[in-house]
């Protein structure tokens, strides 16, 4: 039996309790992929890992694949999520679509609480003064750009309407797929790539550059304007420097799929 691992769908970060920052993935061709897994190869367990209204895949009669879906809303919950799959079963294959975002939200604050506590770092009083006497710009530019990172933060529940603006400060995000090797160490992994307006040639010499930087054995490269159209283009780019080409998603679920079972069958054979 094969044990498969996909992400699909998105994230979206917590500004309170009533809004997010979210991004536009649906979770559609993570959902086509299990499928395709299931449907090519017998005995397969998928764990699909995916945001609460991402797209989930179905399993036809007598099918003897398996799915179980974990939820995981954002970038911190997705990354306990797969710390415990990944301890609990040895993957063979890990697809990781999941469009995750490259930011959480660290505070919100408002323009009137921000002016003052970065007014409070500026002034040479208090327990500070010697110090900052001696130092000044240093210390003051340290001080300050700390308290834009960390400002004072407003109620948890904000209702917008008592507030003329909100300031959310973004810290940037852990990157997932340079944990998944390091979680499933002998398993064939497949990651993505978007981008916006790139032509073929960048597309695979950035997917080149990501199977390098992230030990993956693939890269599906792609561009945001095929993603938005009903022509969706990718290229399956292999760690050996070859790459391939499909248009559609039912085309490039497929394509994965396939290089991923033989890459993970030339791995056991070779055991």
């Amino acid at each position: 039996m094969l044990n498969i691992l996909v992400t699909a769908g998105n994230t979206s970060e917590k500004i309170d309790d009533a809004r997010r920052v979210s991004n536009t993935g649906t979770g559609k061709l993570g959902a086509l992929i299990a499928e395709s897994f299931v449907a090519a190869e017998e005995n397969v367990a998928i764990t699909y890992v995916c945001s609460g209204a991402a797209a989930r895949p179905r399993i036809l009669g007598g099918s003897t694949g398996s799915i179980d879906v974990r939820i995981a809303d954002d970038v911190r919950s997705l990354t306990k999520v797969l710390q415990k799959v990944c301890a609990d079963k040895k993957f063979d294959i890990v697809i990781h679509t999941m469009a995750v975002s490259d930011y959480y939200v660290g505070a919100v604050t408002d323009a009137d609480k921000l002016a003052e506590a970065v007014v409070d770092t500026t002034r040479n009083t208090g327990p500070a003064a010697n110090l900052l006497k001696k130092v000044g710009p240093v210390v003051n530019a340290t001080k300050i750009r700390e308290t834009l990172y960390s400002p004072p933060e407003v109620a948890a529940a904000i209702n917008s309407a008592d507030h003329d603006n909100i300031i959310v400060v973004l810290h940037r995000a852990p990157k997932i797929i340079s944990l998944l090797r390091g979680l499933a160490p002998d398993a064939v992994i497949t990651a993505f790539n978007l981008l916006v307006g790139a032509g073929e040639v960048e597309l695979v010499n950035r997917g080149r550059r990501s199977i390098e930087r992230y030990h993956c054995d693939f890269i599906l490269a792609n561009d945001m304007t095929t993603v938005r159209s009903n022509r969706q283009e990718g290229f399956l780019i292999s760690k050996n420097d070859t790459y391939e080409r499909a248009v559609g998603k039912g085309s490039i679920a497929m394509l994965i799929v396939l290089r991923s079972l033989e890459a993970a069958h030339e791995k056991e054979s070779n055991l």
